[in-house]
Order: C-alpha cells, then structure tokens, then sequence
C-alpha cells in the first residue's frame, strides 16, 4: 500500500473520532470547550444553531458516517481496484469537500462564530478530497502489474 494510503487512513480515523466526539457531545446535551479562546470561537453558537442538526440528528453524525464510509470504499479500492468504485468514491468526496466549504463559510459569514472540532472536521474532509483526487489521477486506485 502506497504511503499516500496510510496518511487517507490516518485523516479519516481523525475525522470519524472528532465527528464522533461532537456525535457524542450532542446526545448528551454538552457544549465542548473552545480552548483556543481564538477570534469569533464559539463552539457553542455553532453547535446550538438551527444548523447544527438535519432533521433533529446532528451533522457531526453525518460526518461519522461519511468518514466512514470513505475509509471502507478507499480501502476496498486499494486492495481490490474498482474503475466505477474510484470515481463513485471521488464524487462522494468532492460533494463532501464542497459541503464542508459550505459549512466552513457558514460558520463565518452567518453564525459569525467558529467551532474549532467543526473546522478540524472541514480541514480533514477538504484534504482526504485532495488526497483521493490525487490518488485518482496518479493510478493509485488501479490495478498494478505483477511482475
């Protein structure tokens, strides 16, 4: 496996972690400390907005599961390479980046208040993005000669 694979593995593992904490943190009714204390962080703001859940469930879960998702097919498509698989998954990743700006400038331009585990979230899902469209266009996702 290439090392491109094992930094996907490492960045998806971050982002179900974080989106599960928030998960968490929902279900119990906590608001997770901003300790950066940096401009306009507010994770409370964020996290109790109207926009913080999609029909009463928590966008953080959504996020759980997308990462999810995203390690289980880029994981099937390294060991076993999948031509539809590979531009399935890249869609899904690009939908996923470009939800994630959304929510990025949402947080800036509406709430004016940013959460820093939701940031976190939005940083890792542009990057893996980035990653799978490289690994897309490099071959990386396509079956290799044996020799």
């Amino acid at each position: 496996m290439s090392k491109l694979f094992y930094v996907f593995f490492i960045l998806a593992t971050i982002g179900i972690l974080d989106a599960g904490y928030l998960t968490y943190e929902h279900y119990i009714h906590a608001i997770p400390p901003c300790s950066l204390h940096a401009f306009l962080a507010d994770c409370g703001s964020v996290l109790t907005s109207k926009y913080a859940t999609l029909f009463g469930i928590p966008i953080a879960l959504f996020g759980v599961l997308y990462y999810l998702s995203l390690l289980i097919t880029v994981t099937m498509i390294v060991l076993q390479p999948h031509k539809l698989l590979s531009i399935a998954v890249l869609t899904f990743a690009t939908i996923g980046a470009l939800t994630s700006l959304s929510f990025v400038l949402l947080q800036i331009f509406v709430l004016h208040a940013i959460c820093v585990y939701c940031m976190t979230s939005d940083t890792i899902s542009i990057i893996l993005f980035g990653l799978i469209w490289y690994m897309h266009k490099a071959s990386h996702f396509s079956p290799q000669p044996t020799e």
